[in-house]
């Protein structure tokens, strides 16, 4: 229910949305709290609303390879792409987890970043929520990945974390799904 009440918020909130939306909220509203037949009745409405927006993170790295090979380890996604320059990291389902650039490498758009701006991804963390919490930070030990801040309940997102730093010095967040360390 929880994708269903953020699709109802989305539609009462963002102006512009297409009359079928509306009406979602609006039956909503009427009705009370959504039943399973309502929710499954309006399921078409929901896609379209939760779908509008789909993170596709980007990074600049000095070897895109190693990276990829990294990160597919620790997350347990694959390529989709490959290459020296470029690369698609996506999971089980085909959806787009992490796109790699490297630094040097202009192609169409010109440099992304300067390699000389340390630290990287100052500000950003690259946040991961994995249903295998346990066995990513697993991985992560056998792959001696350097620990920012060890394995910690979350006490508002009621969620398992742990910090990490990629070789390239970006800070990586795995957490498990909100709930999961009632």
């Amino acid at each position: 229910m929880l994708a269903f009440e953020l699709a109802v918020i989305n539609a009462r909130l963002v102006p512009g949305h297409p009359p079928t939306e509306a009406r979602l909220h609006e039956s909503c509203v009427r009705s009370g709290p959504p039943s399973l037949l309502h929710f499954q009745r309006h399921w078409r409405n929901l896609g379209a609303i939760t779908d509008r927006m789909r993170p596709q993170p980007l990074i600049c790295v000095h070897d895109v390879e190693a990276s990829s090979r990294w990160y597919q380890r620790l997350l347990g996604c694959r390529s989709a792409h490959g290459g020296s320059e470029y690369e698609r990291l996506v999971a089980s389902d085909g959806r787009l987890v992490l796109q790699l650039h490297r630094w040097d490498v202009e192609h169409h758009h010109g440099p992304i970043g300067d390699p000389e701006a340390k630290p990287y991804g100052n500000g950003v963390l690259l946040w991961f929520e994995v249903d295998d919490f346990d066995a990513a930070v697993a991985r992560a030990e056998d792959m001696k990945v350097k620990i920012v801040l060890a394995r910690h309940r979350h006490v508002g997102a009621k969620h398992w974390q742990v910090w990490l730093r990629d070789a390239e010095g970006y800070t990586v967040v795995l957490s498990s799904p909100d709930g999961s360390a009632p």
